[in-house]
């Protein structure tokens, strides 16, 4: 009798398309940088609706993230976060939660 082997267990992460959105005003450029991309400077750029808001939307899987925002070329933080941790830097950062 022949043997049929199990299927192999996926190593592949499961992801979602987070919306991510902030309120700025008087701002020319805002990106959205954090643990999620090594803290890249170039981050993630937020598309401006021409209003306040700045949106995007991340690929993440499930976890808790770290990020802040880079605006107008100067480090900023997300005044809508609700949850933020100290930075070895004197300030916080600001914590994404993906569920």
């Amino acid at each position: 009798m022949k043997s049929v082997k199990p299927p192999k267990a996926s190593n592949k992460v499961t992801t979602r398309w987070i919306p991510y959105e902030v309120k700025l005003s008087g701002v020319h450029d805002v990106v959205i940088t954090g643990d999620f991309v090594q803290w890249a400077i170039q981050g993630v750029p937020l598309s401006y609706d021409g209003g306040e808001t700045w949106r995007t939307a991340l690929d993440l899987p499930a976890g808790e993230y770290q990020y802040r925002l880079i605006v107008d070329g100067q480090w900023a933080d997300d005044p809508q976060a609700v949850k933020r941790v100290p930075n070895g830097y004197g300030s916080q950062n600001c914590v994404l939660i993906v569920s």
